[in-house]
């Protein structure tokens, strides 16, 4: 009797997170931690952080990450004018 080996293949989905926090925001950018934060308390940076939770947990969303990069990374100032459907609802 030949005994036959079954096959199975697994389909391996991978979800891109759809908030980070503050170091893999960073990472992405390619810049440090400590860097984001300054940027964001300088208003160098467009996106504002979510806070979630009651412990305010800090959280960025990766979609306006993208937008705001594809869009020259202006500052906050100019960001908070550009249409609002680039922006994160209730970032702005």
């Amino acid at each position: 009797m030949k005994t036959t080996e079954r096959q199975t293949s697994r389909v391996l989905c991978v979800a891109e997170p759809m908030l980070v926090g503050p170091a893999d925001a960073a990472r992405m950018l390619g810049i440090s931690k400590s860097t984001l934060d300054r940027w964001d308390k300088r208003g160098d940076i467009g996106p504002r952080p979510l806070k979630i939770g009651d412990a305010g947990r800090v959280l960025y969303a990766v979609d306006e990450l993208k937008t705001w990069v594809a869009a020259g990374c202006p500052p906050r100032v100019k960001w908070n004018q550009t249409e609002p459907r680039l922006r994160v609802a209730g970032n702005g």
